[in-house]
């Protein structure tokens, strides 16, 4: 025989869990917003219970979004703010040593003229030749003679304050059959930052450096002192060669480009 107990037939008091068969509490016998927070045991919440899009900005704690959660390459101009300083220049990757060519054509005279197109007595001159631009100097027999020639050059604003700055010279060594045998035909540099009128000492750390081949270029740099320096900064540079002649042979320096080496940030 089955025996049916009713609701008015259940004594008057709570029903405890042991009375409760496991699983037999379905979803329709939970009243809506009965499970709070307190009822939801530590770390239970996984993404899978989290509907797509239900996370909104609402529900997410101040500055809890960090680099370790953007996807790479996911942060396109659009996503850049268009106004202040979003990205300046000292958060970008540093370059080092990013060439910046001087036009020979722009050297002036030691005097202030501009460069003659012949031998001078105390000048470098223009030669133009298969549509290149060079600078020579003079052509020793049995001495050494020196010709100089000065130029400008203005650090640019994405140069990084008091970091490495280089004068590179490429120059060949035109030896007259075997002159020149004690190799002592040189390349010198002076580099003076010019400011309100006025320069300071030589700051071009480096000395004279020697040709060791003849008829071909090589590379010379030289090491500019940094310590002050700032981006728009004006040097003044002078370059000298100087030429040696052991015989009747005349020789003779070419030079061939001059360029400043500095690192950059931009």
């Amino acid at each position: 025989m089955v025996m049916r107990i009713r609701g008015r037939s259940i004594i008057d008091q709570p029903i405890a869990t042991a009375e409760i068969a496991a699983l037999s509490v379905s979803t329709a016998k939970i009243a809506a917003d009965a499970v709070t927070g307190a009822k939801i045991a530590d770390d239970q919440i996984d993404s899978e219970h989290i509907a797509a899009g239900a996370v909104d900005l609402e529900h997410m704690s101040a500055n809890s979004i960090d680099s370790d959660q953007y996807v790479d390459g996911s942060i396109d101009n659009a996503h850049l703010a268009t106004t202040g300083d979003v990205v300046n220049r000292s958060m970008m990757v540093q370059d080092d040593l990013k060439v910046y060519q001087i036009p020979l054509a722009d050297f002036l005279a030691v005097d202030g003229a501009g460069l003659g197109a012949s031998e001078d007595s105390a000048d470098l001159f223009v030669v133009i030749a298969s549509n290149v631009i060079s600078l020579k100097g003079r052509t020793p027999q049995t001495t050494t003679e020196a010709a100089s020639a000065y130029t400008q050059f203005s650090l640019p604003a994405e140069y990084v304050d008091g970091q490495t700055v280089t004068l590179r010279v490429k120059a060949q060594f035109i030896n007259g059959s075997g002159a020149d045998v004690s190799r002592t035909s040189s390349i010198d540099a002076n580099v003076y930052e010019q400011a309100a009128g006025a320069v300071g000492s030589d700051i071009c750390a480096t000395a004279a450096q020697v040709f060791t081949a003849d008829d071909t270029y090589e590379t010379f740099s030289f090491t500019v002192t940094p310590t002050t320096l700032a981006a728009g900064d004006l040097l003044n540079i002078l370059v000298t060669a100087s030429a040696v002649a052991d015989d009747a042979n005349p020789t003779q320096i070419q030079i061939g480009e001059v360029a400043v080496l500095c690192d950059v940030k931009g």
